[in-house]
């Protein structure tokens, strides 16, 4: 059957194109594979993906289906990709809005609306409206991400939905086009079109004479119906095609156009924390929280909690806490106002109740701040999948709803239920709703362990009862559609059936979820293919080896478009997921699994291989990913572990390829015949086998910066007993020791004016490009040397500091990771200037102008502090250090001198950071990344400087 599918697919391929079809349409394995899951359990293989260019390739598209033999194919739109329970999956034709279906088509700001296409991401639309003082309400946490049709198909709510409601109340219009090729359209009035009106006045003979039965199917709840929701679509006679269509997750039609209202953005808000003892006494306290009319009211459990702590990040924020040292469970209450005095208005209330309470509770009233702890929720479904063990939390019955007043008494059940099952489990959720995402861990791997999914859910079902809940309170149905007929009822359900054919009579769009045309069964959950099934055969050691491939759980965050978001420069740039964290782990792990497999080909085998390989070469090695990854995947290491394989196996490395893995070793004699280097770059021979923007040497050497200025070498264990008690070892890589000596000059000048004595050593290998080039061996015999030289100067406490930051943060990462840890930490440039400043009086500066700092984009992942001790570094001399994230350059190590990359490093650049650095003359940027002050050269003409150089030149001797 599949086979035949994919036959027609092929065939609808070329007579789309024959017809001037604009978009993409897909049939090649690695795009299918990354739209065979979502954040789901599942994984179903489409046999096609359509990518409409625009709403008449959409209709060219759904008309060229409707001709023979295409009647047999059936379709499945898709947004973002986010969905839980598997709603854009199928084994038919995915349609995917989300790389080029995402214009904002029409602005109207004193009409408050908005009209957009489904492709479009709900943080890029708030953007664009944030400077008319106007946004989308509903507030997803995956809204980096989340696209607007997709919203609309599971009526989405999210965070502030007690005050804001559900994304179907902020539907003015869509345009709709269904499985026969009929145009719906509400945005216009269609009070004369007989077509829509013979839809209306057949559904509202249907919903008249059942008003009662279903006004006591679904009792009141804090968020109402979602999904064919005939208790809302038909009020007081009068019909909304909009909330009928929000939540049907494509199966009566395909959302092409949406006109959304909007509201004004809220301009002053205020977060409380209130700390409790443990989730459920958190939970106890929603009605008490609830009458103070907050935005939101929002938990996490100790599980997350703890795995909130792994974040880069959390010492600051439990600063802000006010919980360092402490396990608090807290609920997140903002409050939002149009004046400060409507905000403190509410805001004293709840105070004074707190006080009376001799309740545990911070108050935060910086936006900043408020962003940044609100991240911790946001993060929630990616820090529940890290909590250790091989069970992880799962999404199956994850948004389950009921009365806030009953809340802490269904988790405490659930807790209590799931307990006895000897199940761990991970929870968050919205407290001033009553729903809680409820996910307990399971190894997906294990048969017996997937064979819980369906009692699990009757559990939970049987529950919801009790409280007068409902299973889906959120993230839509999905396959968990075929409980559709026990919560309607026999009389309301066989009316959904009826709706439907009216719709689709062929059952075509999204087939066997939520409804039937003719009453058949729905899909069980437990037929559907699910992704640890197929994982399950990858011996454990490999899936150890290549833990990044195996770890990713679909969630999406790398698919964000977000300019200064550090994750993924490289799907930003070619808007192809391929070329994303899930796109290169799902492909990594589909060549696993025709490696291990008996029935696999060699030829299957390296063809997979192959796609792989393709999707990691793109790959910038920044490390957003695993900084930013909520379930820290690492690209880069994954294709350290690769490319290992690969090389071995499959195909030898090139030339230029095996040049740069070495380049560290081949610098420093290189350096010695500077001569022939420039000649090289003059003549182009680095072009001819593909390298480009070659930089030149530097002009001072490091050997003649040592003798000018009186600085001492280090060489090994043999010097510890004739070093000066103040002695600051400066790890001399090759990069920066003949190619940007000034950093040398610099660090060495600060460190003798801080009264202490630097030591060099010569320019030499750290490992860098050896682990990114794969040489994972070399790479371990290297950290080995270095270990010697390193472990005896921190066994006496001398301070070690490394000039670049990518290598100082490899030498806690990847030497750990491939390696063997050294026995103490290597400084960063900002660590080593808080250690050395730290008690010490500068006298501060007068009239120094303005600066800027631009972190390095794996600073930004890896050690997002670091900008933090740059800024308390200037403090010291008078100046407010600005930070400014906008995340890669587009250089990014070797990635911006291959040739094949010209196009994608430029247009990085040009996205976001080329703007920045030449937008004010009068202040002073800086970079701490050496690719990023070589890209802002080449691309920008503007020459920045280290934070190292201009701290130096700005501050005279220490005081004390």
């Amino acid at each position: 059957m599949q086979s035949s599918v994919g036959n027609l697919a092929s065939l609808l391929q070329s007579v789309l194109i024959k017809n001037g079809f604009v978009g993409e349409f897909h049939v090649d394995k690695p795009t299918r594979l990354l739209n065979a899951t979502d954040n789901s359990i599942y994984e179903v293989m489409p046999a096609a993906v359509a990518i409409p260019a625009s709403f008449a390739d959409l209709q060219k598209l759904i008309s060229l289906s409707n001709q023979e033999p295409f009647k047999a194919l059936h379709f499945c739109a898709r947004g973002g990709g986010t969905g839980t329970n598997g709603q854009s999956l199928t084994d038919g034709i995915v349609i995917d809005f989300s790389k080029f279906m995402n214009r904002i088509v029409e602005f109207n700001p004193e009409a408050m609306s908005v009209t957009v296409e489904p492709g479009v991401i709900l943080d890029d639309l708030n953007r664009f409206l944030q400077p008319h003082g106007l946004f989308f309400a509903p507030n997803v946490s995956t809204s980096n991400r989340a696209t607007i049709g997709g919203m609309i198909a599971t009526d989405a709510a999210g965070k502030g939905s007690l005050i804001y409601g559900k994304t179907a109340d902020h539907v003015l219009g869509l345009k709709v086009l269904l499985p026969d090729g009929t145009l719906l359209n509400t945005i216009e009035d269609k009070t004369s079109d007989p077509t829509f009106n013979s839809f209306t006045t057949k559904i509202t003979d249907l919903l008249t004479p059942l008003q009662d039965e279903i006004t006591a199917r679904f009792p009141p709840l804090k968020r109402p119906l979602s999904g064919y929701n005939i208790r809302q679509c038909y009020q007081n006679s009068k019909f909304d095609l909009n909330y009928l269509i929000a939540g049907s997750e494509g199966t009566l039609g395909v959302v092409g156009l949406a006109k959304l209202k909007l509201l004004a953005i809220p301009k002053f808000k205020t977060l409380m924390v209130v700390h409790y003892p443990s989730f459920v006494e958190a939970l106890r306290d929603a009605n008490f929280l609830i009458q103070f009319s907050p935005l939101a009211i929002e938990a996490i459990d100790e599980k997350v909690q703890k795995s909130a702590q792994t974040l880069p990040n959390w010492p600051q924020l439990a600063k802000m806490l006010n919980s360092e040292g402490k396990n608090y469970i807290s609920n997140f209450v903002e409050f939002v106002a149009d004046s400060k005095e409507e905000l403190a208005a509410k805001t004293s209330k709840i105070i004074a109740a707190l006080d009376e309470k001799q309740a545990n509770y911070v108050v935060i009233e910086d936006n900043t701040q408020i962003a940044q702890l609100w991240s911790i929720r946001s993060l929630a479904v990616g820090l529940a999948g890290k909590m250790p063990g091989k069970r992880k939390p799962v999404a199956f019955v994850e948004d389950a709803i009921v009365p806030p007043e009953h809340l802490a008494d269904f988790v405490a059940d659930l807790e209590h239920e799931l307990n006895q099952l000897k199940l761990n489990y991970a929870m968050y959720g919205h407290v001033d709703v009553g729903c809680i995402h409820v996910r307990p861990a399971l190894d997906m791997q294990n048969s017996e362990d997937r064979e819980e999914i369906r009692p699990i859910t009757e559990l939970v079902i049987k529950l919801l009862n009790k409280y007068q809940g409902i299973l889906w309170g959120e993230h839509g149905k999905g396959y968990r559609g075929e409980f559709v007929p026990d919560v309607f009822g026999p009389v309301l359900y066989p009316v959904l059936c009826k709706i439907k054919k009216l719709f689709d009579p062929e059952n075509r769009f999204n087939p066997g979820k939520l409804t039937s045309p003719d009453e058949k069964p729905l899909i069980r959950i437990e037929s559907v293919p699910m992704r640890g099934e197929f994982d399950q055969h990858i011996p454990l050691a490999t899936q150890e080896q290549f833990t990044s491939a195996m770890i990713c759980n679909g969630n999406g965050a790398c698919f964000n478009k977000e300019p200064n978001n550090v994750m993924c420069p490289s799907y930003k740039i070619t808007k192809d997921r391929i070329h994303s964290p899930k796109g290169r782990a799902m492909l990594v792990k589909e060549w696993l699994r025709k490696k291990s497999s008996s029935t696999a080909s060699d030829i299957q085998t390296k063809l997979a291989a192959d796609e792989a390989y393709a999707a990691l070469s793109g790959c910038l090695g920044c490390k957003g990913c695993s900084g930013k990854c909520p379930t820290q995947v690492s690209i880069p290491d994954l294709r350290t572990t690769f490319l290992n394989d690969y090389h071995k196996h499959y195909k030898k490395r090139k030339l230029r390829d095996y040049l740069l893995g070495h380049i560290e070793g081949i610098l420093p004699t290189a350096y010695k015949l500077r001569g022939l280097w420039k000649l090289a770059n003059r003549t182009g021979i680095a072009k001819k086998i593909g390298i480009i923007n070659s930089p030149e040497p530097a002009n001072l050497s490091f050997e003649d910066i040592a003798r000018k200025h009186s600085l001492k070498y280090y060489t090994d264990a043999n010097q510890l007993t004739k070093l000066e008690p103040n002695a600051v070892i400066i790890f001399t890589d090759s990069f920066t020791g003949t190619i940007d000596t000034q950093i040398l000059l610099s660090s060495a000048e600060f460190i003798k004016k801080a009264g202490y004595i630097p030591y060099l050593t010569e320019p030499q290998t750290s490992g860098k490009a050896l682990i990114v080039a794969g040489y994972i061996d070399k790479f371990k015999a290297n950290a080995e040397r270095l270990a010697k030289l390193f472990n005896p100067l921190f066994a006496l406490n001398i301070p070690i500091v490394s000039l670049e930051n990518t290598i100082a943060l490899m030498f806690r990462d990847e030497v750990r990771k491939f390696a063997t840890s050294f026995a103490g930490k290597v400084l960063t440039l900002a660590e080593l200037a808080e250690l050395l400043t730290k008690d010490k009086v500068i006298e501060a500066m007068a009239d120094i102008g303005k600066y800027r700092l631009l972190p390095h984009c794996t600073e930004q992942a890896l050690a997002p502090a670091e900008a933090i001790l740059w800024q308390k570094a200037y403090a010291k001399v008078g100046i407010n250090l600005e930070v400014k994230n906008l995340g890669c350059c587009g250089m990014a190590g070797t990635y911006g001198h291959l040739a094949e990359n010209a196009n994608n490093s430029s247009g990085l650049f040009e996205l976001n950071w080329k703007k920045t650095v030449t937008d004010d003359s009068s202040v002073t940027t800086l970079a701490s990344g050496f690719s990023c002050r070589c890209q802002a050269d080449k691309l920008a003409d503007i020459k920045l400087k280290h934070p190292i150089e201009v701290l130096n030149n700005l501050i005279g001797d220490f005081k004390g």
